[in-house]
């Protein structure tokens, strides 16, 4: 197998039909003879549609088959090109185990040629109808300590072993968040990995009591690098509890954060506002502002309704964020919409290059999680 067969295989597992890439750590046992009938079919039917790399198949398998949460984490599109990625990676794959335990089975699947396998985690619902509520795929190397052979940069792949090893950086291509700590220079931030909603994520919570300073409740990813291109994600953000009714739960992307962080643009939601009973408020869901010399306030008061929005949003509901960045312009996507809810056509700090990071504000939970940047480029226009 080719390098850019293993990197359309990894892209896939990541993109598709996986909530996190990750070595599945399930014990032995052989296959139970007793298996439910809905799972044995289940089985079947997706062993078969991803066998047939038919992208209108796997939908009528998904509608069919998935719970509505598990569907609404990902587009049709993205499933579609899923489908036909795996089968032109994989094609006549081989099942060459199979480990069931009530509701939940593991698959090893192999290609016919290649040095890559993957392990197939299916989990339905123990009640009817038996639908599948998780689905997950860990990509592996033929032998144990040997890393695959992809172009994902940033990204990780857990081996034989349970040991984490880097997939080497390549330059001019996509970046992916890690879920390590330690890939953040956290400001005043409480930071953790939790699964939340169904996803895993990066959860930051505001620790300050007033805020001075944005830079406070910053997550800085130290090695994104980052100018113009695409930055989306899902994102989430709720008032911490015991908050007031005014409270916001300010959650968003600062992009362009200088070495020292004392320079960035930033542009975020404000969840509560979305389906307030107070159209004002509402007109107030999205704000772009940058440090330094330009915080919301004086955005607000010097230009009026021209660097903020309304946008259909919910507290710590999942939202794709997704910021397309070219120059001095910037446009917000939320959820699909073709056209963006908020345009930034004069960014305050210039054309300039540095890192990304995860913001919260005063008194909220941000949850982030499955962030991809997508250097100018790379983008499709």
């Amino acid at each position: 197998m080719n390098r850019q067969q293993s990197h359309t295989l990894v892209v896939f597992a990541r993109r598709l039909l996986t909530v996190s890439v990750a070595l599945l750590g399930v014990s032995a046992r052989p296959c139970s003879s007793t298996m439910p009938p809905e799972l044995r079919n289940t089985i079947d039917a997706l062993v078969a549609v991803l066998r047939s790399g038919d992208a209108a198949a796997y939908e009528r398998f998904a509608l069919e088959h998935c719970t509505p949460e598990f569907m609404a984490r990902r587009r049709p599109e993205d499933r579609a090109h899923g489908i036909a990625q795996f089968h032109s990676v994989f094609g006549a794959f081989r099942v060459t185990s199979e480990l069931v335990d009530s509701w939940t089975a593991d698959l090893e699947l192999r290609p016919q040629h290649g040095e890559l396998r993957a392990s197939l985690h299916l989990v339905l619902e123990a009640t009817t109808p038996h639908r599948i509520q998780d689905l997950r795929i860990a990509v592996e190397p033929e032998r144990a300590g040997q890393p695959p052979k992809t172009t994902l940069p940033g990204a990780t792949v857990t081996v034989t072993g349970e040991q984490t090893m880097p997939i080497p950086q390549v330059s001019n291509t996509q970046y992916a968040m890690k879920l390590d700590l330690s890939a953040f220079t956290l400001g005043a931030v409480k930071a953790e990995v939790v699964e939340h909603r169904g996803r895993r994520a990066i959860h930051l919570a505001d620790v300050q009591t007033s805020q001075t300073t944005i830079l406070d409740s910053m997550a800085v990813l130290n090695d994104s690098d980052f100018q113009d291109g695409t930055i989306e994600l899902q994102i989430a953000g709720t008032p911490r509890p015991g908050e007031s009714p005014d409270a916001r739960g300010f959650v968003g992307i600062a992009f362009r954060v200088n070495a020292d962080v004392s320079r960035y643009e930033y542009i975020y939601l404000r969840p509560t506002n979305g389906r307030a009973d107070d159209q004002v408020r509402r007109n107030h869901s999205t704000q772009y502002a940058s440090e330094p010399g330009y915080p919301w306030p004086e955005m607000r008061k010097e230009n009026p309704n021209l660097y903020e929005s309304y946008v259909d949003l919910e507290p710590d509901v999942w939202t794709k964020f997704r910021l397309v960045v070219s120059g001095r312009r910037a446009e917000l996507y939320i959820n699909d919409q073709g056209q963006p809810c908020l345009i930034v056509k004069d960014l305050k700090q210039g054309v300039t290059r540095g890192r990304i990071a995860l913001w919260v504000g005063l008194a909220a939970d941000g949850y982030f999680s499955d962030l991809r940047v997508t250097p100018a480029a790379h983008v499709s226009k």
